[in-house]
């Protein structure tokens, strides 16, 4: 079950850090253009939070640990945008970003123990 939730928040990670890559790459500077898009999109930003705070939630009934729970939401964060990252700009890791995301698995190990 816990997988569910990991499973239900990375989706709703992704559409929303999907959503800023594609308005960072895609939308124009002005007022309108951004009122326009997030007009559109507004449905799916209301539906990645729900999927996000719903995997949140599940994964805290389960686990009960609210502490590890949200970073282990940070650490699905951190992987979707480095997902994103390559594909909407090509860009891969340096290995700073690489080392950042050891000493993040290694915090994470560290709460649960």
């Amino acid at each position: 079950m816990v997988y569910l939730a990991g499973i239900i928040a990375f989706a709703g990670i992704i559409v929303l850090n999907g959503i800023f890559a594609y308005q960072a790459k895609n939308v124009g500077l002005g007022l309108k253009e951004i009122t326009e898009f997030y007009m559109k999109v507004s449905i799916l930003i209301l539906l990645a939070n729900f999927f996000i705070s719903y995997g949140i939630s599940l994964a805290y009934k389960h686990i009960d640990n609210m502490t590890f729970v949200f970073a282990l939401s940070k650490f699905l964060d951190v992987i979707a945008i480095l997902l994103l990252s390559f594909v909407f700009a090509s860009e891969i890791p340096t290995l700073k970003v690489i080392g950042g995301l050891i000493l993040v698995v290694t915090g994470l190990i560290i709460i649960r123990i």
